[in-house]
């Protein structure tokens, strides 16, 4: 014990060293992908700016890429981050040298323009639209995304809170419009905001009307490349706005109350597709995985959920995989609590994104887990940083001296795959082996490439969908 101990705490200062993908420190002001400011010191510079002056011009650009995503499914996480740096040197490229360019997460970007009043700003928020809609030429391919641009200048007294609210506001008004388009921000905006709310409206009655699909992605055997279990993701088929992925509308589903509704559709959905496929895919069945928000575990109307449709189609408990993210599950007693009653009855529990919650290791030992996913950041940089690395097979081994199973998510290169199994991980997924598809096509792929195994050490798990408000 005092070896695991021991070994969790090489681990978790590892994970604390990391200066590529975690900022472990409030005075961090870089954006370690992309060089540009943080958020953190975006809203700290504003802030300053804002301070004291009640006569001074100062506005906010919010800029979020059109169809990012399109560019991750089509070629994988590491183009999106190519991607990302290009439009970071674009927006440097366009603006002044006395402008702030930040990017505040994912595909979001923000510029400080200090002593520029909202004219001066919507031109130079234009050049920002042309500049990103560019093509641009990564390693793999040319691709052509857009950008929606929201334009917000200070209006008396305002704090940095308000001005950038109103720009964010703004730039959902550009992307509801057509995308790729600059929005100044007009008080009539926020009177209700009849995008946001129509938006809103409809997602509340998505599960009701039919409107989710369930796309899935396989997990994979490193050994062989064979299929143990499949991973089911949600997306929406909105009337106007066409298929949209998780991260457009699962944060708004949490804050609006519509995630239990959703969550429940979704777990029907992926168990009995799956149920479905096991008269068609001959020797051991798949587990199928389930991600779950923080909010469905507030509810005890969720472990009875998982009970019937459990019975309903006649599904093994222990072929459910149940994920959560780590924050989740170490700071919520009632949490802990209902995951002990869902693995009591059999069903499979999962932590996801590994590593980045910055808890003690070792309170694995008091949680009803049996496999842990490490996440992406660190197998986005296992072959390149030593840091990444170490913390990867760090995890691996004290994962498996806890008699755990180690999960490796978004592998997406040869060399990825060959480094985890050097260091005894064992199951995988990512864009190496298949992009999620919809379940008629997952099942063709299936049929050559499905586990030929029945050893229980078969099955994997699912990823939550990290949440992001709109």
């Amino acid at each position: 014990m005092a070896a695991l101990e021991n070994l969790a705490n090489q681990v978790t200062l590892a994970l604390r060293n990391s200066a590529v993908h975690r900022d472990l420190t409030v005075l961090a002001e870089v954006d370690n992908l992309t060089g540009l400011a943080n958020r953190a010191a975006f809203n700290a510079a504003l802030s300053r700016d804002l301070e004291g002056v009640a006569d001074r011009e100062t506005t906010v650009l919010f800029v979020d890429l059109d169809d990012f995503k399109y560019v991750n499914d089509a070629y994988g996480h590491h183009a999106g981050d190519e991607l990302l740096q290009v439009v970071a040197a674009r927006l440097r490229e366009v603006t002044r040298p006395s402008d702030l360019c930040a990017r505040i997460g994912g595909d979001e970007f923000a510029v400080l323009l200090r002593r520029t009043g909202e004219a001066a700003s919507a031109e130079i928020a234009q050049r920002v639209v042309e500049a990103v809609s560019a093509p641009a030429a990564l390693e793999d391919a040319v691709v052509h995304v857009g950008a929606s641009v929201g334009v917000a200048s200070v209006v008396g007294g305002d704090d940095a809170e308000t001005l950038v609210h109103r720009a964010d506001v703004a730039m959902y008004s550009a992307k509801a419009q057509g995308k790729a388009r600059v929005q100044v921000f007009e008080a009539g905006l926020l009177r209700g905001d009849p995008t946001r709310v129509a938006f809103e409206r409809d997602l509340a009655t998505a599960a009701a009307n039919g409107q989710l699909v369930v796309h899935y992605q396989p997990v994979v055997t490193l050994d062989d490349g064979r299929c143990a279990a499949v991973e089911a993701l949600v997306r929406w088929q909105h009337p106007e706005r066409g298929l949209l992925a998780p991260d457009e509308f699962i944060g708004v589903a949490e804050r609006i109350g519509a995630i239990g509704s959703i969550g429940a559709a979704v777990l029907r959905q992926a168990v009995a597709d799956v149920a479905r496929w096991r008269d068609s895919l001959p020797g051991p069945g798949l587990s199928v995985h389930v991600n779950v928000s923080a909010l469905q575990l507030d509810d005890d109307a969720f472990t009875i959920a998982v009970a019937e449709c459990l019975r309903e189609f006649d599904w093994p408990a222990d072929r459910l995989v149940l994920e959560f993210t780590e924050t989740v599950v170490i700071s919520s007693p009632a949490a802990i609590g209902r995951l002990r009653g869902l693995s009591a009855s059999g069903v499979q529990i999962a932590i996801d994104d590994f590593g980045t919650g910055y808890a003690s290791l070792t309170t694995l030992r008091s949680l009803p887990v049996q496999i842990v996913k490490i996440d992406k950041s660190f197998i986005s940089g296992s072959t390149t940083n030593v840091e990444d690395r170490a913390v990867t097979e760090g995890i691996s081994t004290m994962v498996t001296r806890m008699g755990l199973r180690a999960i490796a998510e978004g592998v997406e290169r040869p060399e990825q795959r060959d480094l985890l199994m050097s260091i005894g991980v064992h199951e995988a997924q990512g864009f190496l082996y298949l992009s999620p598809q919809p379940a008629a096509e997952l099942l063709a792929w299936l049929t050559d490439h499905h586990a030929a195994t029945d050893e229980p050490d078969a099955y994997t798990v699912i990823p939550f969908i990290p949440r992001r408000a709109l």
